[in-house]
């Protein structure tokens, strides 16, 4: 994730797993923020974690579902800030686990 020049983070890049998931090709998720790759409550929530991890420059770790092909998937999702040399926060890295089966079978 990086920040835009408009303020928004939004994506820099996103795997062929979570690109399989949410069937988009990678041209249609970079640069584009949480709000407009998902839809509802959840989309808030992506971005207004996105945005707090990106203002305190801290890792995060949150658990969230998001509506992909009508089901919801259930993932938990780590981002870890990465700064330049000057100690600038430049972008954060997010990996995403899919946690949806072990949630079921409890």
């Amino acid at each position: 994730m990086v920040k835009a020049n408009d303020g928004r983070v939004v994506y820099a890049f996103m795997n062929a797993c979570g690109l399989s998931h949410m069937d988009r090709p990678l041209n249609e998720v970079v640069g584009r923020s949480a709000d407009e790759l998902f839809t509802g409550r959840a989309a808030e929530s992506v971005r207004d974690r996105q945005a707090q991890a990106w203002k305190a420059g801290q890792s995060t770790v949150y658990e969230i579902a998001i509506p992909i092909k009508d089901n919801p998937l259930w993932v938990r999702t780590r981002l870890e800030p990465v700064c330049d040399e000057a100690g600038n926060l430049a972008y954060m890295v997010g990996i995403s686990q899919d946690i949806s089966q072990s949630l079921t079978e409890k």
